[in-house]
């Protein structure tokens, strides 16, 4: 950006500076102001945001916070070595578990007790 802005600076007055008294300041400021920008434009970084997360449609919000819950067990199994603990684990991941298998039985393969339709569409694939 130093270098743009001396670059402008040294293109701008090596116009001898008499010279300025022909320009109307509007037009002088016009070209200030679009080099500024410009500048700025090309020497600044800008941060890029990335596109929103997707989850397949059966890992609804609930599961997600079954996940993170079965993942701090985890980590505390893991880390006091207690069977408590550890029984807390493994009831927490077959939540999940049974979770993520009814969830995506629902989705993928449609609730069979009120429409079938989805089921043969699933078994037509």
């Amino acid at each position: 950006m130093h270098a743009d802005t001396h670059q402008f600076s040294s293109t701008f007055f090596a116009n001898n500076p008499d010279r300025f008294a022909d320009f109307a300041v509007e037009d002088i400021w016009q070209q200030i102001k679009q080099t500024i920008p410009k500048a700025v434009a090309d020497n600044v970084p800008s941060k890029l945001v990335g596109a929103k997360r997707t989850y397949p449609p059966w890992l609804t919000a609930q599961v997600r916070r079954y996940n993170r819950r079965r993942d701090r067990l985890a980590a505390i199994a893991k880390k006091s070595g207690l069977e408590i603990d550890r029984r807390r684990f493994h009831k927490a991941q077959n939540e999940v578990n049974s979770l993520i298998n009814q969830g995506y039985l629902n989705t993928v393969i449609g609730n069979l007790s009120e429409d079938l339709r989805t089921f043969y569409r699933f078994i037509k694939k």
